[in-house]
């Protein structure tokens, strides 16, 4: 009987460690990705009109939304269950940028310049720019 009180104390605090608030997913460095070269599948560096309608087409499919701000860039917005990403794109013919802008629910921190934010931000924007990149080589 102890063998089995011990077993199911061990599963317990495993559980609680699990779940615990420590526990929760580590954050991330805020990454820049600038001047990122934007090519078609035909080899050729892509326009800047080519990049923007691949990231709104390619984005919009996992619910990211755009707005222009002013020529050559655009404001990405995704929004998910309680969290919101804003990021700035800038664009020009053969390559773009996109940047953090804000976030809500997303636990950004600026501490002594390191800043960090859920490890969510890094997966969204590489799934943004990986469907942009499939949208830009069907060209």
């Amino acid at each position: 009987m102890t063998r089995i009180v011990r077993s199911w104390a061990w599963m317990m605090a495993l559980a609680i460690a699990a779940f615990a608030p420590g526990a929760a997913a580590a954050d991330v460095e805020v990454t820049s990705w600038n001047n990122v070269s934007a090519m078609t599948g035909s080899g050729k560096p892509a326009t800047a009109a080519e990049i923007k309608r691949a990231f709104m087409v390619g984005g919009t499919r996992r619910g990211w939304t755009f707005a222009d701000a002013e020529p050559g860039k655009m404001v990405c917005t995704i929004v998910v269950r309680t969290h919101t990403l804003v990021m700035d794109l800038a664009y020009e013919d053969g390559k773009y940028s996109l940047n953090y802008k804000n976030s809500i629910n997303l636990d950004y921190k600026d501490t002594d310049g390191k800043k960090t934010i859920h490890r969510s931000y890094v997966n969204w924007n590489t799934y943004l720019m990986k469907d942009a990149r499939a949208e830009l080589m069907r060209l």
